[in-house]
């Protein structure tokens, strides 16, 4: 749905008010600045309240390189997969993950078509 958001001048704190709205929405459209000789400058943003900035999602970079080994197993449990020697540390992160299975389809779903939609860290 667009919306519209404006700032008021006059506000000491409307800069910071500003970037922490861009931040938010970083898609939001500068429209115009209104007001002046009689009334208080407003500055106006249009943006689209779907298009809120996601948090990204990520994976470790152990289990990214294991899920890229895999890749060739089709539908097999993961904890099959991943729950060996190579990675000890695997099932705390498996357990402290809301949709651990989810996250590595993601990974590779998004490598597949060439773009990242789960970050690898280090």
């Amino acid at each position: 749905m667009i919306k519209f958001k404006d700032f008021y001048v006059s506000d000491s704190d409307y800069e910071e008010q500003m970037e922490l709205f861009q931040n938010e929405y970083p898609n939001a459209e500068f429209i115009q600045i209104t007001g002046g000789h009689m009334s208080p400058e407003r500055i106006w943003f249009k943006y689209d309240d779907k298009l809120k900035e996601q948090p990204k999602l990520s994976i470790p970079k152990k289990i990214a390189e294991i899920a890229d080994e895999t890749w060739g197993y089709g539908d097999i449990d993961p904890l099959d997969i991943f729950g060996d020697v190579r990675l000890p540390d695997f099932e705390n992160w498996w357990k402290s993950q809301d949709h651990p299975k989810d996250l590595i389809v993601a990974y590779l779903a998004g490598k597949a078509l060439g773009v990242e939609l789960v970050e690898v860290e280090e």
